[in-house]
């Protein structure tokens, strides 16, 4: 049975996608990396957003910069250039991050800080695939770690998919 309109948003968020295009880390490199709550929201495309937007690269990398642990400090820098952005595409798919990992409803300093401690939550093992496959629906992703060859990552061999190898 065909969905009707009123179930299409029901309809699209159960229908498994397909990623075509990412270049991620494997999972050993993820997990060692240990990405904090402002790096998994921020570092992607939205960049060209801020910097579009006037945010100046400077400012970026300090928002992204996990060696410094002040997540007020760091999103503050950005926040009204967050403000100015926050409906573009990609920071629609930011919002929804925040929202479905972290339980944020809105994207402020008081709430990034309060939601940190449960990135934590997301550095284990398997979690990464968890999110990707269970929690994003995906089927799976064509990657590649800008490597040459690219080994096959074992946390989700039938998951993480490679166009060259």
């Amino acid at each position: 049975m065909k969905p009707s309109a009123t179930d299409l948003g029901l309809f699209i968020q159960e229908t498994p996608l397909c990623d075509t295009h990412e270049h991620m880390p494997r999972e050993e490199a993820y997990l060692e990396e240990k990405p904090d709550i402002l790096r998994h929201l921020f570092q992607n495309y939205l960049m060209y957003d801020f910097w579009s937007s006037g945010l100046s690269r400077r400012n970026y990398k300090v928002l992204v910069d996990d060696s410094n642990p002040d997540i007020r400090g760091r999103f503050e820098a950005v926040e009204e250039t967050w403000k100015a952005i926050q409906h573009t595409g990609y920071a629609e798919a930011v919002r929804l991050t925040a929202k479905i990992l972290f339980g944020i409803d809105e994207i402020t300093p008081d709430a990034l800080e309060g939601a940190a401690g449960s990135n934590a939550d997301y550095l284990q093992p398997g979690q990464r695939l968890h999110i990707l496959r269970d929690i994003a629906n995906l089927d799976h992703i064509q990657t590649d770690d800008n490597r040459w060859p690219c080994p096959p990552d074992e946390s989700g061999p039938d998951f993480f998919l490679y166009d060259m190898t």
